[in-house]
Order: structure tokens, then sequence, then C-alpha cells
């Protein structure tokens, strides 16, 4: 589907249309969570076309790469990122919606209140090297001092950052 150029907030307009098309699906079998019909995705409010910064430099994590689960353990082995990244103990968000690394989403650090005054929220993250943006709704809790957690699809997507501008799009 392609959302005309006239769109002010293509991000939103985006969520809708997925939230109509999951209204008319029926799973075949229980999701993540235990539930047979397919959720609602959560609607922000804040759907403007500005934004206001929050940070200006904050690290740029990765979580849910395709490798993460794969192995039995604590770990995988992850050859894109040239390390064993910590699998993913719950495929439940924080918000309560299944996590999944193609969907553009992210989880923020909880060792301020970014995490709980951002929930619910679309967010800008800005890759500082090639100032490439993405914006994501913010729907999960990252560990402490892990900054900005971005969905592998939104991660790869503004070129695998690893320091990032951290903006939230104004209501």
């Amino acid at each position: 589907m392609t959302i005309p150029s006239t769109v002010t907030a293509p991000w939103y307009d985006a969520l809708v249309t997925a939230n109509l098309i999951r209204k008319s699906i029926t799973l075949n079998s229980a999701d993540a969570s235990g539930s047979t019909s397919c959720r609602q995705l959560i609607k922000p409010t804040n759907i403007k076309s500005t934004s206001t910064v929050v940070s200006n430099s904050v690290s740029g994590q990765v979580y849910g790469v395709p490798c993460q689960g794969t192995q039995a353990g604590t770990t995988s082995t992850c050859p894109e990122l040239g390390y064993p990244a910590q699998n993913i103990f719950s495929a439940v968000c924080s918000n309560g919606e299944v996590f999944h690394p193609q969907d553009l989403v992210c989880a923020l650090t909880s060792s301020n209140s970014w995490s709980s005054t951002y929930r619910n929220k679309f967010i800008k993250i800005t890759n500082t090297s090639t100032n490439k943006s993405i914006v994501v709704r913010v729907v999960d809790t990252a560990p402490a001092n892990k900054g900005v957690e971005l969905s592998y699809r939104a991660w790869i997507s503004i070129d695998k950052p690893s320091t990032v501008k951290f903006e939230v799009m104004d209501s």
C-alpha cells in the first residue's frame, strides 16, 4: 500500500491501516500472549510531523535480531552482530503487544523516566553518522543504560546506528 505524499503523519496512517487489516484476521492458533484474535496495535496520540529533541546523542542498540532465541540458553550466536545476542525471554512487550522484529518499534532504557514517559508514543530516531531517520513506536522497556533499543527492521532501516538522536513527535 502506498500512502499519499499529502499525508503529514504517514506513520500514523500506516498504523491505522494495519489495525484495519488486523480487525479482519482470525488467527489459526493462539499468539504469544494466548489470544486467538489479532489484537489491535496501540495508537499513540502524538501524531504531528513536528518533534521535540529529547537527546542529541544516545546509545542506539538493536533487539529482536532474527538469530535471537535460535539456540538453547541465554544467548545465541549472531553472525550479523559479531557477538552472541541475549535471547528474548518474552515475546510480549511492556505495553501488552506481541513483539515482532519486523515491526517499527523500540524499547527505551529503564535508567531514567524515558521508558514510562514515552511508552505508546511515536518517536523519531536519527542515526547521527548517516542522518537517516525513522519514526517508531515505544512499546517496551530496555535494560538499564541501554539507551534506545530498536527492533531489527528499524535498526537496519537507518544503517545499524550505534549513536542516535532521539526526538518525540509532538501532540
